[in-house]
Parts: structure tokens; C-alpha cells; sequence
């Protein structure tokens, strides 16, 4: 590959009926190859030497404003996961947003973060390059309140570390929870049912039939429990996941295996949440998992859960790491 640096370009995307013109950025190291895109503040790729991808990401020839683009990659906000009933309070404002995923608003909405442009600047520091990329989020943004200006910064480092960073600031009291939506398969190819998961979780988030958050349950005697490495097939897989598990303040959040190739990631974050997430709509089906790690699902209207809300004067801050050993 070669030293740390940024190279960029210009493509041509389809977006719906029309097409963008779309920004992209490659951070290099001697091992890793990261390509990102301004449409979404977007991970399109994290390749190794041979060319192989442990992301399953758009193509340029993909439609990215497909109603089943499965957010690959994209940055999410204004609030990953979802608000039951599209709907939250404020003090003594009742705010009723979008519903874009049955009776429930998720991801930010139907025109959520990855479905803009960002702003875009290479960044560089001594052990690692980088991209920010920037959006304004205005007042009334798919029925959220507030002026909202968010940003991610992706970096790499020499030793195989791939961090986003996200901060937010705000006019008015409003919402934030901000992830990124990866689907990792450390194959490279096929689906990730040849691959271990474990996550330092004790609890996880129950759903109802409609996706809302019901309880906080103990993750002993489930199919949820990740504490000890748990692969991702067998009777006790389903049809997948699709659900949050609630993080244990120390220790990585999660280790990532795939055993044939003996590559792992580990993740660490500031999280309270790591939501489990195997491609269970996308074709293939299970090509990738995402793990993202965010608030708890409908934190606006839990009082029990973690705060997501954001005042002026105040600045959203997360960190999530992956450390790859290839």
C-alpha cells in the first residue's frame, strides 16, 4: 500500500432519478487501503493488499436512493435506531416526526444523514490520516428541533485502527445518537455464518412484534448471550438479529472472528449500546453484520435509559475504535 496518506478523486453516483457528483477519499497505510465518500460520510471500503474488502458497501453503480439501500456504510443521525411511534417530548413540546419504518421513525428519517452530502476535509496528524466531514442540519430536519451541526471524522492509524469520531452542537434543545452503519464480513465474501462474535453484555434491549422497546433483560439463557465467543449460525441464529445489546462500562464492547482466515477486530467505545444487526434484509442475505454502537433504541421517550439530549452550550462527543488483527 504505502506511507500514511489521503488520496482523493471525483465519481459520478446514482441517486434516484438523477445522478451526484460525489466526492471520494482513500486513507492508506502499509496494510489498509480505506475508501470513504462525501454522500453519506459514507465507509465504502476497507481493503487489504490482495484487494479484499472486509466491508460489503455500494458500488458506484448502485442506486443510493433506494428504499432497500440497508444505509451500507453511511453515517446515521440524527438519531440511529429507533423512536417508537415517531414520536417524543421535550419539556412540554410534543414532537411528532416522520414514521419511516412501520409506526416508528428510524435512522433519522426518511431523508436521514446518509442520504445528503457532506462537507469534506483531509486531515493529518502524526500517527494517523484522516477525512471530516460536515453537515448542517437545519431547524425542522425531518421534524426534529434545532439548528443541528454535525460532524465525523474517519482515521487510520499505522497499526490498523479505524476510529470515527463525532461531535454535534445545537441552537436549540434538541435529540442526538449518531452511529455508523458497516456491514463487516472478514472474509471478504459469502455470508458471516462462518464467523464468532462476543460482546461484553450482560443485558439486552426485548422488542415487541413492532419493533418497540419493551424491557431490559439479562442476556443468560438467551440466544443474546454474547458473553462468551457465539457463532453467528446454528438453531439458535433464526433469522438473525436485529437487536441492542446494553454495553458493560469496561472492557472492549465486542470481538469480531472469522476463524478460516484468523483475522479479528475488536471494538471500543464510549457507547452505552451495541446494536447487532445481520443483513437480515439485504441480498445476499447475511453478507455482513453490523455492529453499531449508539444509544439504547428510543432513548427520547425512556427515562431510564442513557440522556440523548443535546443543549446549546453543550457538544455531542463519541468514539468508536476497530482495531483489526489481519
Amino acid at each position: 500500500m504505502g506511507t500514511l496518506g489521503v488520496e482523493t478523486g471525483v465519481a459520478t453516483i446514482r441517486f434516484g432519478r438523477s445522478t451526484r457528483s460525489i466526492k471520494t477519499f482513500a486513507l492508506v497505510s502499509e496494510t489498509l487501503r480505506v475508501m470513504v465518500w462525501d454522500q453519506g460520510a459514507t465507509l465504502v471500503a476497507v481493503e487489504l493488499e490482495d484487494g479484499t474488502n472486509l466491508v460489503q458497501a455500494p458500488a458506484i453503480g448502485d442506486d443510493l436512493a433506494a428504499t432497500d439501500r440497508g444505509y451500507r456504510g453511511s453515517t446515521i443521525g440524527r438519531y440511529a435506531n429507533r423512536i417508537a411511534n415517531a414520536r417524543f417530548s421535550l419539556g412540554e413540546t410534543d414532537y411528532c416526526l416522520d414514521a419511516n419504518d412501520g409506526p416508528h421513525t428510524l435512522h433519522g428519517g426518511e431523508i436521514g444523514f446518509d442520504q445528503v452530502l457532506w462537507r469534506a476535509e483531509p486531515l493529518k496528524r502524526t500517527d494517523s490520516v484522516g477525512v471530516r466531514f460536515s453537515v448542517r442540519s437545519p431547524d425542522g430536519d425531518q421534524r426534529f428541533p434545532g439548528n443541528l451541526d454535525a460532524a465525523v471524522t474517519y482515521w487510520l492509524t499505522a497499526s490498523n485502527e479505524l476510529e470515527f469520531e463525532y461531535e454535534a452542537v445545537c441552537d436549540a434543545p434538541t435529540v442526538v445518537a449518531m452511529t455508523n452503519h458497516a456491514y463487516w464480513n472478514l472474509a471478504g465474501q459469502g455470508t458471516i455464518t462462518d464467523h464468532i462474535l462476543q460482546v461484553n453484555a450482560d443485558r439486552f434491549v426485548d422488542m415487541d412484534e413492532l419493533n418497540s422497546p419493551t424491557e431490559v433483560r439479562s442476556v443468560a439463557g438467551t440466544r443474546f448471550d454474547f458473553r462468551l465467543p457465539r457463532r453467528l449460525s446454528g438453531p439458535d441464529f433464526g433469522n438473525g438479529y436485529d437487536h441492542c445489546l446494553v454495553l458493560e462500562p469496561s472492557g472492549p464492547a465486542a470481538v469480531l472472528m472469522h476463524g478460516p482466515s484468523g483475522r479479528q477486530m475488536t471494538i471500543e467505545t464510549d457507547q452505552p449500546g451495541l446494536q447487532i444487526y445481520t443483513a437480515n434484509r439485504l441480498e445476499p442475505r447475511h453478507c455482513g453484520v453490523a455492529l453499531e454502537a449508539q444509544a439504547l433504541p428510543d432513548s427520547p421517550n425512556r427515562p431510564d435509559f442513557p440522556s440523548v439530549v443535546l443543549r446549546p452550550g453543550e457538544i455531542y462527543r463519541q468514539v468508536t475504535r476497530h482495531h483489526l488483527n489481519l
